[in-house]
């Protein structure tokens, strides 16, 4: 649903949503990977302090910390593996 919804601010990579250890819920965090940095500064310029399901979206660009990849049109990067959330494995997710 996130690839949709966003995707009308510029093609997106990848959705990460961060969910709860213990209970497996949401925690209400997500990061949206977008192709290019014009992309995702227009989103979340557009969607923040936004409603959405009755809750205020906060939008920004993330600062990186060298663990996961860049704007991929701007830089040679490599994505990473998808990996369990639990045990973080490779080859499955949880």
């Amino acid at each position: 649903m996130a690839y949709i919804r966003y995707s009308r601010y510029g093609e997106v990579v990848k959705v990460t949503i961060m969910k709860d250890k213990d209970t497996r819920r949401g925690t209400g965090v997500a990061f949206i990977l977008f192709l290019d940095k014009e992309s995702a500064q227009n989103c979340a310029k557009s969607v923040n302090n936004k409603q959405l399901f009755g809750r205020v979206i906060k939008a920004s660009i993330a600062i990186g910390n060298g663990r996961a990849a860049g704007f991929t049109k701007d830089e040679t990067i490599q994505l990473d593996k998808p990996k369990c959330y639990e045990r973080g494995e490779s080859g499955h997710l949880s």
